[in-house]
């Protein structure tokens, strides 16, 4: 590391990243929540590892969906989500900027990466597979 490069904090299932920084993901994950950036200036770094959803299962609704609580539509988890809050639907959602999400896997989700009201951002080097949103 060069005196002027900055530590990468390491990331987990459902963490809330919602301070602008370097973050990576140390290794392999299958997570049954998502990992949320809701802030500008976010780095984040799969070092060439993969995050999965733990199930194709969660891509279903319930059988009974017409009567589901809002709260149980997390079933429908995304790998990464940006600026996304279920909360903020009908209501304005700030843009959030600079995100920039690379060198990675994302499979077996609902949506590999789903962004919202997110703008000048970068992703690359990333594969989407498996996703049932994924893009053809």
């Amino acid at each position: 590391m060069t005196a002027n490069a900055s530590p990468s904090t390491p990331v987990s299932c459902g963490d809330n990243l919602s301070v602008p920084g370097k973050y990576v993901l140390e290794s392999d994950l299958t997570c049954d929540k998502p990992l949320k950036i809701n802030v500008s200036g976010v780095h984040l770094d799969l070092g060439g590892h993969t995050l999965s959803c733990s199930s194709p299962e969660l891509w279903q609704f319930p059988p009974a969906s017409a009567g589901t609580p809002t709260n149980d539509l997390n079933k429908w988890i995304s790998g990464i989500e940006v600026n996304f809050r279920l909360d903020t639907f009908g209501s304005s959602v700030p843009n959030i900027s600079n995100v920039q999400i690379s060198n990675g896997s994302v499979t077996n989700c609902h949506d590999g990466i789903f962004v919202y009201h997110t703008v000048n951002s970068k992703f690359s080097h990333m594969e989407l597979s498996g996703n049932l949103s994924d893009a053809d």
